[in-house]
């Protein structure tokens, strides 16, 4: 797996969504592997830095796709933070005429989309943001309701595969967070890093394992099939694996029987999650009943470490304090370049 769009250290030099660069890195690095003819799956890797939509569906999608059809690679990706950003690359690719005749009769687009930081301990808006439509309905016409949540599109609707990463939140939810700085370069407000820092308390103050409880909630969805975690030691991939093994258990337990008794249709779809979750972890002996405790303790909203972020006055206060503002950021970025996006195009 490698990615295009997102190349040099140097911000100059950082992007490039043209067709020829992402044609030159497809080939530099089958080069690089020399004994491989074709990659797995190349990433469209942060496409809220592209100077515009517009280029993404005239360019860069348009030639992963050539490469694609000519098996130089075997299945085509989209990972970034803003899901919005990704609804819209998807919506506009399939009203483009010359994208529909590169798939012909498939009709595949995308593989798969990777999301990052949307379902942690302070977030779960693929589930829970019900804004988007369908972009593919049957050929009966779709009368479900008109709204519907990220994930829902892509396995749904467009039948794309799932992978979520960042469950640490890019080190704001491990056991580090009380006695290390956040570095300087996250895009947490300030809110939602001091609400990290009171989960880890409270999690610390029971001498439990942040990081463990962070793991076990992100793996603990059965719609999500692939979780991406950041490790950079062997002690953290057993950490990790061990608790992932616990898991396999599962398939001994009956889905039913994991059910919430007490679940019914007055319930939040955040909170119906959040059922499944505790007696999948439960059932399957994931963590202990002190540790299931703390874990709702830090995902209740009225009074847990992250009701800060949900209580505030103001629509947009309130949806944008437990997460960032991706697209600002891409903004802000190419303010600081010389040209900015219009050169860039």
């Amino acid at each position: 797996q490698t990615k295009v769009g997102r190349y040099e250290i140097e911000k100059t030099k950082m992007f490039d969504f043209s067709s020829k660069r992402v044609k030159e890195s497809i080939e530099k690095s089958l080069e690089r592997m020399k004994y491989i003819d074709y990659i797995d799956v190349i990433q469209l890797h942060d496409p809220e830095f592209s100077p515009s939509i517009s280029l993404l569906v005239e360019e860069t999608i348009p030639a992963l796709l050539e490469m694609r059809n000519s098996n130089k690679v075997k299945a085509i990706g989209i990972t970034g933070y803003p899901l919005e950003v990704q609804y819209e690359i998807l919506k506009q690719c399939y009203q483009n005429k010359n994208i529909r005749k590169l798939v012909s009769g498939s009709f595949i687009i995308f593989d798969q989309s990777l999301t990052y930081c949307h379902y942690n301990l302070h977030d779960q808006s693929l589930f829970t943001s019900l804004e988007y439509e369908l972009l593919l309905r049957d050929q009966e016409g779709d009368n479900t309701e008109q709204y519907h949540c990220f994930a829902d599109i892509i396995q749904k609707n467009l039948s794309m595969g799932l992978m979520c990463a960042a469950p640490f939140s890019m080190g704001l939810l491990t056991n580090h967070s009380t006695d290390k700085p956040v570095p300087d370069w996250h895009p947490a407000s300030d809110e939602l890093k001091h609400a990290c820092k009171e989960a880890s308390r409270l999690v610390s103050s029971s001498k439990l394992s942040l990081s463990k409880l962070a793991v076990a909630y992100a793996l603990a969805n059965e719609r999500i099939p692939c979780t991406l975690i950041g490790m950079s030691s062997r002690e953290e991939v057993d950490f990790a694996a061990n608790i992932a093994l616990k898991f396999s258990s599962s398939s001994s337990v009956s889905v039913d029987k994991r059910k919430n008794s007490n679940a019914d249709d007055t319930m939040s779809i955040r909170d119906k999650i959040h059922e499944d979750a505790f007696n999948l972890l439960k059932s399957c002996n994931v963590l202990t009943e002190l540790e299931i405790n703390v874990l709702k303790q830090i995902l209740d909203l009225e009074k847990g470490p992250f009701s800060i972020l949900h209580n505030k006055k103001g629509i947009k206060e309130k949806s944008m304090l437990n997460q960032w503002d991706g697209i600002e950021i891409a903004n802000e970025f190419w303010k600081s370049i010389p040209g900015g996006k219009e050169q860039a195009e």
